[in-house]
């Protein structure tokens, strides 16, 4: 229990210290003004490279954003998927509304979108209408 407190004790300090030297940083006054970027710098963090995904598609069901087929016989329909990065999942929800909340072109065509989206059925929900594209088949 000592050492997890002097861990975070120690990376407390190391904290300051980044800010203390971002604060200096003319780079770092940039990138600050850029919306949703730690969002998606923890989003990269946790899809890694780009790679492993065959597809758009592929990446959209990673991240828990597009659903999975579900067909049996004559039923047609759909499921959330399991096997999902959370916390990928998060940080792109995460990044896509602030993204839309500091950015005016993205708010209006997301606006425009959801009021598309609520007039008719769709697979994938408002989030498949960005994801998807505006037929809402993934």
């Amino acid at each position: 229990a000592r050492r997890i407190l002097e861990l975070g004790e120690q990376i407390s300090s190391l904290e300051e210290e980044m800010d203390r030297l971002s604060a200096q940083s003319e780079i770092a006054r940039r990138t600050s003004t850029i919306p949703a970027l730690r969002e998606i710098a923890e989003l990269a963090g946790e899809i890694g490279t780009l790679k492993g995904f065959s597809s758009g598609d592929s990446l959209a069901s990673y991240l828990g954003m597009c659903p999975l087929d579900n067909q049996s016989g004559e039923y047609a329909g759909t499921k959330a998927p399991k096997q999902v990065n959370k916390h990928a999942k998060s940080a792109m929800m995460a990044a896509v509304a602030r993204h839309i909340k500091m950015v005016p072109r993205p708010r209006a065509y997301y606006q425009k979108s959801w009021r598309r989206a609520r007039s008719t059925t769709r697979r994938c929900g408002p989030w498949g209408v960005i994801w998807c594209g505006s037929s809402g088949v993934c």
